[in-house]
């Protein structure tokens, strides 16, 4: 999936393959922190385990809350995903 979305930015001319983020020629590390900042749950896994195992955070209740910087780090993606199943935004 990750490379779905590096894919996204490249451009391949024939010879060489660039990147560009909002038509901006960037280096592949910009690109990388992009998509880190962009889309976290793509880059650095979290340890979950699954079905509400333990995880990096310890299990699933912890799940439905995240402290406001967790929550403003996240992507739209991952911030859409966490209210829709009932997440809660709370104080640092």
């Amino acid at each position: 999936m990750l490379s779905d979305y590096a894919a996204r930015f490249a451009k391949h001319d024939g010879e060489t393959v660039t990147y560009e983020i909002g038509g901006i020629e960037v280096s592949a590390d910009k690109l990388k922190e992009h998509l880190t900042m962009e889309y976290p749950f793509l880059v650095d896994g979290n340890g979950s385990s699954g079905g509400g195992a333990t995880g990096a955070r310890g299990g699933a209740a912890s799940d439905k809350t995240a402290k406001r910087a967790q929550f403003d780090a996240m992507g739209q993606n991952e911030r859409s995903t966490f209210i829709k199943a009932g997440g809660k935004v709370v104080a640092d």
